[in-house]
């Protein structure tokens, strides 16, 4: 058992480094998107913010990990015309979307706009 304890604490401290860290959105103060915090809900967004000018639904490349539980499987992306984008990610079991990230651009376009 002497032998199994570093490699055991190893493998804990470098699970601990793994961990995802998600920034505090930086929005100036008079967007609408200030009001967001990260792990709000599509409900929450909606309500706050309105109804996007367009949604964007995809699946991220986790989906295909077998047994993978995360919340991150899957990506959706509201765009707001004039205002920015809202993106928020739900996992294979958890289908309760959650705000990962908040990007403000005056420029946005509100569609979704396919790269070719």
């Amino acid at each position: 058992m002497g032998r199994l304890a570093p490699v055991v604490v190893l493998a804990l401290a470098g699970l601990a480094a793994c961990a995802r860290s998600i920034p505090a959105p930086r929005v100036s103060p008079s967007s609408p998107l200030a009001q967001l915090r990260i792990g709000m809900s599509l409900r929450e967004v909606k309500t706050l913010v309105g109804e996007p000018s367009d949604e964007h639904h995809y699946a991220t490349g986790k989906v295909a990990i077998p047994f993978y539980f995360g919340n991150d499987a899957a990506e959706i992306v509201l765009h707001y015309r004039g205002i920015g984008r809202v993106v928020l990610a739900l996992g294979v079991i958890n289908q309760n979307p959650a705000v990962i990230r908040v990007e403000e651009d005056r420029g946005e376009s509100g569609f979704y706009r396919q790269v070719r």
